[in-house]
């Protein structure tokens, strides 16, 4: 399936991924409602430069979205809540925006990305058990993000760019950071 539209339904109760698009490209997946499946809310494997914005994705049993080696996708304006991990970003998905989304995981982590050159900016990431946004890969941007009151604000396996997030205090980050804010690692 290539350049095709998800928009306005409710997605519920599915047996397994809410919407799972496989070695699909150009599509748009728009002002749904997701909730209550028992695998991901939004799977996308193989699959480019596609768009997922405005859904609202809560309560899945596993990943609220997730992208497997999946590059050049727009991830914006999504508010995922409840969902054991938010976003998902796995197996080299590179060259993805993150934007303007409001992030909360139940209990595990609210952005995880195994990649590079992906652009995290103007979310609110919040509340999360574990970590805020888990980093393994190069040459990510992380910017103009509000982190905080999760269990860690920041933690990267490799160098990144965390300049001009909020993380929760006027100091800035704790951890190796010099202040009382989310922690970063």
């Amino acid at each position: 399936m290539n350049h095709d539209d998800h928009m306005g339904m409710k997605i519920k109760d599915n047996d397994d991924d809410g919407v799972h698009l496989y070695n699909s490209d150009n599509n748009t997946i728009s002002n749904n409602t997701i909730e209550d499946n028992s695998d991901d809310g939004i799977l996308l494997e193989d699959s480019n430069n596609n768009t997922i914005s405005n859904n609202k994705i809560d309560n899945n049993d596993d990943e609220g979205i997730q992208l497997k080696s999946s590059d050049n996708n727009l991830i914006h304006n999504n508010t995922v809540t409840e969902n054991p991990n938010a976003i998902q970003l796995a197996d080299h998905s590179n060259n993805n925006t993150i934007s303007n989304n409001l992030i909360e995981a139940d209990y595990g982590d609210g952005l995880s990305i195994v990649g590079s050159s992906n652009i995290v900016t103007n979310n609110t990431i919040k509340d999360s058990g574990d970590v805020g946004i888990l980093i393994s890969g190069n040459s990510n941007i992380i910017q103009y993000n509000n982190i905080t009151g999760n269990e860690y604000g920041l933690n990267s396996s490799s160098s990144v760019d965390a300049r001009y997030n909020w993380w929760g205090n006027e100091s800035g980050p704790s951890g190796v950071g010099p202040g009382n804010g989310d922690s970063i690692n």
